[in-house]
């Protein structure tokens, strides 16, 4: 019976319980890590975020983002 509640107000709040996950996660990473540590690693998984759906779009990607750090001469 609790189980089935439990399942159902997943379902009606889905993205409320993931956000609340996500925030209560990150919040146990800044107390045990430290705020830095855990900044580092947001702006690292954004990097590799940024980089997977770009390359998902596009295949030539990896290409693309290193002539724009490194322009070809």
């Amino acid at each position: 019976m609790l189980l089935n509640n439990l399942l159902v107000f997943y379902s009606t709040h889905k993205e409320e319980c993931i956000g609340a996950l996500i925030g209560f996660i990150l919040a146990l990473a800044i107390i045990f890590v430290g705020f830095f540590k855990v900044l580092f690693i947001v702006i690292c998984v954004s990097i590799g975020y940024y980089i997977g759906k770009r390359f998902r779009e596009n295949r030539n990607v990896l290409k693309t983002i290193l002539d724009k750090i490194f322009p070809p001469r």
